[in-house]
């Protein structure tokens, strides 16, 4: 019940002949703030337009304003976290180095290397690979340490970014220079993962980790980085990683591990669970290490992909044979099996085993995407024979059709069964709980003669909002304490490589062939792929409640669509952008960039009509690097707030008999794309018409797809043959090679843009 409260005179002032006001108006403004926040962004809206009262209870409320710019930008809110002191006492202590900031230092060591900044005197440190930017003269105009925490402050700062974003108009530019080639690397967080790999050879794995934060517009000089330039040596070999600055966790996988005892078999990888910050086992985790099932002996290459989701650690792990081993000895894969593929689910802080999953046998390696901390999506075929099963004849082309697949797995609580470790291979163990299949998104019919070169998912998903710590407890390590907000993983655009061949006989001799290859990028809502998740989830519950009675169990928590049911309006397939991307943290939120060459930019003045494009596709070594080029940025940004913002302030384009709007055209599909709108060293458009990908060689039919998107590119001029992306930056990378026997030479000029 709500006491009365007295109201100002003539603050709500009606004449007697006005009609009484609802009781819900006669509430104070702080209830009616509280209403409103208590429901969804579109009912808040809508609600707040029936009278003048609630638009000034909403204007006047910084809370409300921040949840709407959360919402229209696609952010989740980041709770204040206890301040504690950064563990140091196992890092060196920094003292000032003599040399310059900006003087290159040619001895390779990890030790750090110091200075003091002019404006603040705090201590920076480097490493002799990694070359920072140097201070500027005049010191920033505001202190990058104090932080937004009010809802007003964090609305204008997220407002500002997001206003930045809409046309590439970064605040700052710095000069960061790395030593090393595009191994095995990372970009979380704000910081930058790479590792010193400097061979070829797949046995000479690196050892070594360099952490290096990156300038932001709160902080463009470094001067108060969540963690400090650094490198570490491990002692083991390292095959891949992938990490979470929220949990100031890395998670390491060694290379060519030795088994733990006499008594259990070699695993194929060993993971490391570290410690950002100290190198050493993470505090949070059990166990220091998980082991992945065994290796197969017949097949000594591994290809593996990690990812992390809160407490969820997923590993795919691809075994195969090398194509020229198999063409040296004549190996085909009738009669032996030339490529096995896992994934493999813990819970990283208890160590416990949460599911396993193989894949059917096929000529192109999958790739998947957590989408939540108990579903995830999988590149794979109709086809749902495991590769363990036998070899089965006659299996028609709709199960050799690629599909985008969506799995939960969650397990049902009144059948709990602890799995045993350490895993043994797929077929010998009955107690580690099988993912459930939740949705099958088929992709377009695919002509015979086309084959499925490669399918591969970008992006990792963003990490969860991290929860509030509780009083009197130690607070859980991370090195994002002080993030105001951060993107909401639910939402956002999904990229993925969509690689096909055509085998073309040359005459009529049918030995004499080539093979072409068609690279396409689809681009889908990862809201669209975790919906399915969820509403697959709740039909697993109720079958779970039915226990079978149905007839079908499990099974009928699976749903079946066509290309046609969720791709012709729900996602955008195109011919690839960029020819070759050696950097792959491309995507970020609703946003994809790319760097192209000034010719094929809007910036170059040419005619789209005069264009006589290639039937085919160019054909390129790609192991030759490309050199870096004059280029100009190119953002996709996938936002329905963003592109319905843009639509609502355009003038229609002219819709007429005697005015066609220009084509986009690229080697297989054609796009018509309205005039740019632009201003000072940018130019923006809207796409809402559909590509239209043409039948050729490839497809049964023409393929069409309409996902609105806004198209935005930024002058930038410089050299550049590669870039990328997270929320607060662009980073554009121009590779110096100079190959000497191996990659020791090679480095890496990267431009970070920051918005």
């Amino acid at each position: 019940m709500i006491a009365p409260t007295d109201i100002p005179v003539g603050s709500r002032h009606r004449s007697p002949a006005s009609p009484r006001p609802a009781p819900l108006l006669l509430l104070p403004q702080e209830i009616l703030e509280q209403v409103l926040l208590a429901l969804a962004l579109p009912d808040s809206l809508r609600f707040m337009r029936t009278c003048s009262l609630l638009r000034d209870v909403y204007k006047a409320s910084a809370q409300l304003q921040y949840q709407a710019v959360l919402h229209t930008s696609a952010h989740l809110d980041c709770l204040a976290q206890s301040s504690t002191p950064q563990d140091h006492h196992d890092e060196e202590p920094l003292s000032p180095t003599s040399s310059a900031p900006g003087t290159p230092v040619t001895r390779r060591s990890n030790k750090p290397l110091a200075w003091r900044s002019p404006h603040t005197g705090k201590m920076r440190s480097t490493v002799s690979s990694v070359t920072l930017p140097p201070w500027p003269n005049e010191p920033p105009q505001s202190q990058p340490f104090s932080y937004a925490t009010s809802a007003a402050e964090k609305a204008s700062k997220l407002r500002d970014r997001e206003k930045r974003w809409e046309t590439v108009d970064f605040g700052e530019q710095r000069l960061l220079k790395v030593r090393g080639r595009e191994g095995v690397y990372e970009l979380q967080e704000g910081i930058f993962l790479l590792c010193n790999d400097v061979s070829d050879e797949e046995e000479d794995k690196p050892s070594s980790i360099r952490l290096i934060p990156l300038p932001s517009t709160d902080d463009p000089n470094l001067e108060d980085p969540p963690i400090q330039t650094k490198a570490n040596e491990l002692p083991m070999s390292i095959s891949d990683l992938t990490m979470d600055p929220s949990q100031d966790l890395i998670v390491i996988s060694e290379y060519n591990p030795a088994s733990q005892d006499a008594m259990h078999p070699t695993p194929t990888h060993r993971y490391h669970l570290l410690s950002m910050s100290t190198f050493k086992p993470h505090p949070l985790a059990t166990f220091p290490t998980l082991d992945f099932p065994p290796r197969t002996d017949t097949l000594p290459r591994t290809r593996q992909l990690l990812q992390v989701m809160g407490d969820t650690l997923a590993v795919l792990v691809a075994k195969y044979i090398p194509f020229w081993i198999l063409n040296a000895f004549n190996i085909g894969n009738i009669w032996q099996r030339t490529h096995e593929e896992e994934l493999v689910f813990w819970n990283w802080k208890t160590g416990r085993v949460l599911s396993r999953f193989p894949f059917t046998e096929k000529r192109w390696f999958s790739s998947f995407a957590l989408l939540s901390p108990t579903t995830f999506m999988v590149t794979n075929t109709s086809l749902t024979i495991p590769y363990a099963g036998p070899p089965t004849p006659g299996i028609s082309a709709r199960d050799r059709r690629p599909t985008i697949q969506v799995y939960s797995i969650a397990t049902d609580p009144l059948h709990m069964v602890i799995p045993s470790q350490p895993l043994q291979n797929e077929v010998m163990d009955d107690t580690t709980p099988r993912p459930v299949l939740l949705a099958v998104l088929e992709m377009p019919k695919l002509d015979s003669d086309a084959q499925v070169a490669g399918f591969d998912v970008r992006p990792d998903p963003p990490f969860p909002a991290r929860p509030k710590d509780k009083a009197g407890q130690e607070p859980a390590p991370t090195l994002t304490r002080h993030k105001p907000f951060t993107q909401d993983p639910s939402k956002g655009i999904m990229v993925l490589d969509f690689v096909l061949t055509e085998r073309v006989v040359l005459g009529e001799n049918a030995v004499d062939h080539r093979i072409e290859t068609w690279p396409f990028e689809l681009f889908l809502p990862r809201e669209t792929l975790v919906k399915l998740g969820e509403e697959g989830e709740e039909r697993l519950r109720d079958a779970w409640s039915a226990g079978g009675r149905d007839g079908l169990g499990v099974r009928g928590a699976q749903r079946d669509l066509e290309w046609e049911e969720w791709g012709e309006k729900g996602a955008r397939l195109v011919d690839k952008i960029m020819p070759k991307r050696s950097w792959v943290c491309s995507c970020s939120g609703y946003r994809y960039i790319s760097i192209l060459p000034h010719d094929k930019s809007p910036f170059f003045e040419y005619d789209l009509d005069d264009e006589a494009p290639d039937d085919d596709p160019p054909q390129r070594d790609p192991n030759i690097p490309y050199d870096p080029q004059p280029s100009h940025i190119m953002l996709l940004d996938f936002s329905p707030y963003n592109v319905q913002k843009e639509l609502s302030q355009t003038v229609p384009y002219p819709d007429s008999d005697d005015v066609e709007p220009p084509r986009r055209r690229q080697w297989a599909g054609e796009t018509f794309v309205p005039p740019y709108k632009q201003g000072e060293g940018w130019k923006s458009r809207v796409v809402t018409e559909p590509t239209v990908l043409r039948k050729k060689n490839v497809w049964e039919g023409d393929v069409v797809s309409g996902l609105p998107y806004r198209e935005v590119w930024r002058e930038y001029g410089g050299l550049a043959n590669g870039v990328m992306i997270d929320d607060q930056r662009v980073i554009v990378i121009k590779t110096k090679a100079q190959r000497n026997g191996d990659w020791s030479t090679i480095g890496q000029e990267m431009t970070v843009l920051c918005l």
